[in-house]
């Protein structure tokens, strides 16, 4: 038998139904109660840890053109394109993106005014002038997407949030898989701004245990029961 500190002798006395008192005495080790204590605690730390793999996690991305002030001066007789190299991380589900103009506005007082922004599947990075004063959406039917088209603006500067929608978020999530997409700004007449920008909120899927691990969690709580079944 183990010394008084390592073993505490347990007297319990159970009343069972013909009224008679049986006494069963039962040896506790203290060894065994600190190695249940450390199994229990293993167990803890290993669900701990599953846990917080298991927590999805959130990234928001930034954009603004370069050069920044690219799209300050949105002239007639030019198209443009912000191209964009950014890839999603194949691990992360876009949730949500907004297009963002500060102080739009029309250059004059008076006159018919037109203003196409779109979605591009694949654009050069930074932003891109070309000549080009045809009246109408120049990228019309090649594989854009029509995010924003404005009528005879006024001087009246205006803050634009464009929000997009799910089956444009799928588009974007297809178009951002190789590393690019863009915006292009069709002017048909003269706009100013005081800047653009584009964010991007991604969630991150939660990752799958490796088998090793669920093996490892099965292994300690079959020593749980097994322990237990052992003391009983």
């Amino acid at each position: 038998m183990s010394s008084e500190s390592e073993t505490t002798i347990a007297k319990i006395w159970i009343r069972i139904n013909n009224g008679k008192d049986i006494e069963r005495d039962e040896e506790y080790v203290g060894g065994r109660y600190l190695k249940m204590k450390k199994l229990l605690l293993f167990l803890c730390s290993v669900m701990l840890v599953l846990s917080t793999a298991g927590m999805a996690g959130a990234t928001t991305y930034n954009f603004i053109p370069n050069p920044i002030d690219g799209l300050s001066w949105l002239d007639h007789s030019y198209w443009y394109t912000w191209g964009i190299d950014q890839a999603i991380p194949e691990d992360e589900t876009i949730q949500s993106a907004t297009l963002s103009i500060d102080n739009l506005k029309y250059w004059a007082d008076s006159g018919y005014n037109d203003l196409w922004v779109d979605l591009l599947h694949s654009a050069h990075e930074g932003v891109i002038r070309e000549t080009g004063s045809d009246s109408g959406d120049h990228f019309a039917g090649l594989g854009s997407i029509e995010l924003l088209h404005f009528v005879n603006l006024t001087t009246a500067p205006q803050d634009v949030s464009r929000e997009f929608t799910d089956l444009e978020i799928a588009s974007l999530t297809g178009y951002a898989s190789d590393g690019n997409f863009g915006f292009s700004f069709d002017p048909d007449c003269h706009f100013d701004t005081t800047g653009v920008s584009f964010t991007v909120n991604t969630s991150s899927c939660p990752p799958v245990p490796e088998p090793a691990t669920m093996l490892l969690l099965g292994c300690g709580l079959a020593g749980l029961g097994f322990v237990r079944k052992k003391r009983s």
